[in-house]
């Protein structure tokens, strides 16, 4: 289920809904639980690669090793996403667009993942689930950001350093008003 999606607040959906019985709104979550959950998460992450890219690479492991940290990346944007019940912290609030003021959600994208899974053999039914529930979760992320800037409207040249995130000295692109890394990995409110 992508980010938005389900009804609203917790309980709102009909009992037995999908929504309802969603590990992630089922009950409240600790500001504890919030970021004992993002270090295992981080530990996880780290340990796969490890163990995943000190072996020779293949054809069939290169999808499974690319969804499995696009997984995990997901579950970690979910949880930083969701503000915790008891304490909630200014980076979940920001980066959720929730904080008090002026706030604009931030986004993590893989913008690439589809054009580079194409190519991959996805050897295993769960694998093409498991990516089309990645990008389509993705694809909710994205909804976020601000809508493109016209093309009239960009800065070029060496001005545009100066506004939207030092997009010129870093090589990176503005993406729905947000600076995202060259690859399309990250995007952010610019400073």
């Amino acid at each position: 289920e992508g980010v938005g999606e389900g009804g609203g607040e917790e309980g709102s959906a009909g009992e037995g809904s999908e929504y309802s019985t969603c590990f992630w709104r089922r009950a409240p979550m600790g500001a504890a639980e919030q970021l004992e959950l993002l270090r295992l998460l981080r530990l996880l992450a780290m340990h796969y690669a490890t163990a995943t890219l000190s072996m020779k690479p293949t054809v069939l492991s290169d999808a499974t090793r690319v969804l499995t940290l696009a997984s995990l990346a997901a579950l970690a944007d979910a949880l930083a996403r969701r503000p915790a019940s008891d304490a909630p912290s200014a980076f979940s609030l920001h980066y959720a667009g929730t904080a008090p003021g002026p706030s604009l959600p931030y986004a993590f994208t893989v913008d690439n993942l589809a054009a580079e899974c194409a190519p991959m053999r996805l050897h295993d039914a769960a694998l093409l689930g498991n990516r089309t529930r990645i990008l389509d979760y993705f694809a909710s992320t994205r909804a976020l950001l601000l809508p493109p800037t016209p093309a009239a409207c960009r800065r070029t040249g060496p001005a545009a350093d100066t506004a939207g995130g030092h997009a010129a000295s870093t090589g990176a692109n503005t993406v729905g008003g947000h600076v995202a890394a060259a690859g399309g990995d990250t995007a952010g409110k610019p400073d």
